[in-house]
């Protein structure tokens, strides 16, 4: 059980909403795990939940990658361990996809022999059989090669984007190119890839797939452009378009002045929705951006940026019909005090319907989670500051009609450490948590179902010393 629940938080004008309690479906910490992220849902409702786990035996630290799939009722069905050679790890799931079938796609990297790969996995829903496992190689083999993200086309095979190692490696560098690689679904053979090397030949990645109705494909990610013996180089986000048929580029469109864009979302017609941070005179701004799918001009940028909130970044957008485009992300103000912030948006003109912040009652918000319910309402998720229970797992649900908000939820641990921060000297590098731990919840990944439940995953803070454990939990709400 959960240690505390606070239904209580800080929304625009200090108004702290009282919530009648939740309806919980299931909840509980996921065995032998410390954080619980990507997750995605089946046709039946059960979950798909990728685990950060301790490696065994532990070699100097690292991370371990497992799978495990809950039923509707939070049982769990199976688990999958996945490794490659090697005593070191240095594992992860980056992205998760179901197909028509009820299997599983996994895309990530495990450390092999001491190198970082691109792989690529399918897994049997009904067992967890590994039904084929896959890597996709660079030309080198120095540093290793990455999978951030992949997504499923209407021919029934996958794309997957991240990283490969590019042909040229400049002395002192990681030299990391911008892939994009389709495969069979069935199988896992590569149909075609895609590879753009920024002008630097340094650290160029795709962090965001998705595939069109005629099975064109948009990425998203970031090169790095300059000379490849300087050491101030600069990096710029961009997006392109693939043809699904054979992989030849269609379009691109370059972004200068903005981080790792971390979400692409394409409407019925293929144009292309993408958050950012985007950075002007006055600083940075929470950014939405739409391009026009047939030729990569942008149509729109909508930000949230002004003498109140003067820095932020969006992180995630979706799509509420009828027309709307929402954001989820985080805005500071000038005394750099965060909140999380949403924003609804018209899809043709950019123009805002809405926007909410939040914030725990002890001043603080960050969110990264965005789902859309049945209904049309827009759920947000991430970590607010709470007094007495430090940062907690946090999400809430808005109306789609005004941004209100109808129910809030912040989930504690059992950790009674008082600590929320670790000290940090002079020059901002925190040092490690103090021996009495920290208490430190927060939200990895959010979902909702077809019948209204949010499945909600993440991180709680245990026991005396504030030992991290994956949790996750279903909850249906009263509105549903």
């Amino acid at each position: 059980m959960l240690g505390r629940t606070s239904w209580r938080a800080v929304v625009p004008a200090f108004l702290v909403l009282l919530c009648a309690e939740p309806v919980w479906a299931w909840e509980g910490r996921i065995a032998r795990s410390r954080d619980v992220h990507p997750i995605v849902l089946d046709r039946t409702g059960a979950v798909f939940a990728a685990l950060d786990v301790q490696p065994h035996p532990p070699h100097g630290g690292g991370t371990a990658a497992a799978l495990v799939k809950l039923d509707r009722g939070g049982s769990v069905r199976w688990r999958r361990r996945f490794r490659a050679h090697g005593r070191e790890r240095l594992d992860f799931i980056a992205d998760l996809e179901t197909t028509p079938d009820d299997d599983v796609l996994a895309a990530g990297s495990l450390n092999d022999d001491g190198l970082s790969t691109f792989f690529v996995a399918r897994v049997a829903g009904r067992d967890g059989a590994v039904r084929w496992r896959g890597n996709v190689h660079g030309e080198q083999r120095q540093h290793g090669d990455a999978a951030a993200a992949l997504a499923l086309g209407p021919d029934g095979n996958l794309v997957v984007a991240g990283g490969v190692e590019g042909a040229s490696s400049p002395p002192n560098h990681f030299a990391l190119d911008f892939a994009v690689v389709k495969l069979s679904a069935d199988s896992g053979e590569e149909r075609w890839r895609f590879v753009l090397d920024g002008s630097a030949e340094d650290f160029d990645e795709a962090t965001a797939v998705a595939v069109d109705a005629t099975g064109d494909v948009v990425a998203v990610g970031t090169l790095t452009e300059g000379l490849p013996t300087q050491l101030l180089n600069m990096q710029v986000d961009t997006v392109i378009k693939i043809a699904g048929s054979d992989g030849h580029l269609l379009w691109r469109h370059d972004i200068e002045a903005a981080p790792y864009p971390h979400s692409v979302v394409l409407d019925g017609t293929g144009d292309v929705f993408i958050p950012l941070g985007a950075f002007d005179a006055a600083g940075g701004h929470f950014a939405v951006m739409k391009l026009a799918g047939a030729t990569g001009e942008p149509l729109w940028t909508a930000s949230i940026g002004s003498s109140t909130h003067q820095s932020g970044e969006a992180f995630k957008v979706a799509l509420v019909p009828p027309g709307g485009v929402a954001a989820v992300g985080v805005t500071a103000d000038p005394i750099d005090t965060p909140a999380l912030t949403a924003v609804l948006l018209d899809a043709g003109t950019g123009a805002e319907r809405w926007h909410q912040f939040i914030q725990g009652n002890d001043g603080y918000g960050y969110g990264d989670g965005l789902a859309v319910l049945p209904d049309g309402d827009v759920v947000v998720g991430g970590q607010l500051r709470n007094r007495r229970s430090c940062y907690d797992l946090s999400f809430a649900r808005l109306s789609v009609m005004s941004g209100e908000v109808r129910e809030l939820r912040s989930l504690d641990g059992t950790t009674t450490v008082p600590a929320c921060d670790a000290d940090c000297v002079i020059d901002r590098i925190c040092t490690t948590p103090p021996r009495s731990g920290l208490d430190r919840d927060s939200l990895s990944a959010l979902t909702v179902d077809a019948k209204g439940r949010i499945v909600v995953a993440g991180v709680v803070s245990d026991g005396y010393y504030g030992r991290q454990r994956g949790f996750m939990a279903a909850i249906s709400s009263k509105r549903s």
